[in-house]
């Protein structure tokens, strides 16, 4: 099960230019087919992730918010290593075929000049194509809908192997700002229920913590599958702050073994920061240090 099934539709806001009028609306999108964007990082590989940017009418350019969810997401890469990307942009159906085919080819490349103004080298992006429009099936009724999702441009991301192991150590000279990836406390997809390999774990980390007293903590939740600031459903309640309940238990369990509630605080951060190593292991908590006495 993934963290963000629930029994109901899931969506979006986004912008939307309406012709023939000088301002822009909100519409809310249901987001089917966005919502299998989300999953195509099981589908690609462990290594492998994509990202969906949309634009406006006729634009070239993102809104700020869409440059804002490709930025927080070039942010998580301090444990990977980027060895491709390839970039796809396309259009709606509405104008000619050749304006439509130029302009999905001029947001494709105003994507990779957004990478390479982003440290993304030129030479890792291999593929930089515009594909043109994709035509809508108006036997549905959703037409603005189905216009506003083919507006969009999809990057995927392909990491080379980490040969190094991930660092889950303690030790006298960590910093505030720190992060402690911890292995092994991972969750039940979709529920606030730890994996039984979790357990282990757990009581390493609250001895740990006794040992290394003058720390302080936020402790961070994650969620799979979700699309960028979506947060995975508690299957328990059908509430949307997966990512903050896990936190939570964490918290909870180390404050019940013996760590002060005075050094932990606890935050979820949705899906938005993948691990790239596949569902399970996004289903995650971390510990960021936030202060040290």
């Amino acid at each position: 099960i993934s963290d963000n099934k629930t029994n109901r539709d899931v969506v979006i806001v986004f912008m939307t230019n309406i012709e023939g009028m000088g301002s822009y609306i909100y519409q809310i999108i249901v987001v089917i087919t966005l919502f299998f964007s989300a999953q195509v990082n099981q589908l690609l590989g462990q290594d492998t992730t994509l990202i969906e940017l949309f634009f406006l009418t006729d634009k070239n350019t993102l809104s700020l918010n869409e440059q804002e969810k490709l930025s927080k997401y070039l942010k998580t890469f301090e444990a990977k290593s980027l060895g491709e990307v390839r970039i796809t942009a396309y259009c709606d159906d509405r104008g000619s075929y050749d304006h439509n085919m130029h302009l999905s080819e001029r947001r494709a490349h105003y994507i990779k000049d957004l990478l390479e103004g982003s440290n993304i080298e030129e030479d890792i992006v291999t593929k930089l194509e515009g594909k043109g429009e994709l035509e809508i099936d108006s036997s549905k009724p959703n037409i603005a809908q189905q216009r506003t999702s083919n507006r969009r441009a999809s990057i995927v991301f392909y990491f080379l192997e980490d040969e190094s192991p991930v660092n889950t150590s303690f030790s006298d000279d960590l910093k505030v700002g720190d992060k402690i990836l911890l292995e092994n406390i991972l969750f039940v997809g979709g529920r606030r229920q730890l994996l039984p390999e979790s357990f282990p774990a757990l009581e390493s980390l609250a001895a740990t913590l006794q040992e290394f007293s003058k720390y302080q903590f936020v402790i961070q939740g994650h969620v799979c599958c979700s699309p960028p600031n979506i947060d995975g459903a508690d299957q328990e309640t059908g509430l949307n702050n997966l990512s903050l309940v896990r936190s939570k238990v964490i918290y909870d369990y180390l404050i019940d073994n013996g760590i002060s509630a005075s050094r932990l605080t606890y935050e979820g951060l949705k899906g938005d920061y993948p691990t790239g190593n596949g569902d399970k292991f996004d289903r995650r908590v971390e510990l960021k240090i936030s202060a040290i006495h």
